[in-house]
């Protein structure tokens, strides 16, 4: 199965960064070549302002592109 167009975004738990999803980036990236890791300021801030920064870093990866999003 290609999956040349689709999307997956890979989201870190509380207390965490982007860093620690890149092991899973580096897993994934052969088999899905359009990955994204938002690094979403999970302390300190609330949960819609995590909500609306997640959706920024979406909107700037094009969704509209991909079949499907993951």
């Amino acid at each position: 199965m290609n999956f040349n167009n689709t999307l997956v975004i890979l989201i870190h738990g509380f207390c965490r960064s982007s860093k620690n999803m890149q092991y899973w980036k580096r897993q994934l990236l052969d088999t899905f070549p359009n990955i994204i890791t938002p690094n979403l300021p999970t302390t300190y801030c609330s949960m819609a302002d995590c909500v609306a920064l997640l959706a920024k870093e979406i909107e700037q990866a094009n969704p509209s592109k991909y079949e499907a999003i993951y």
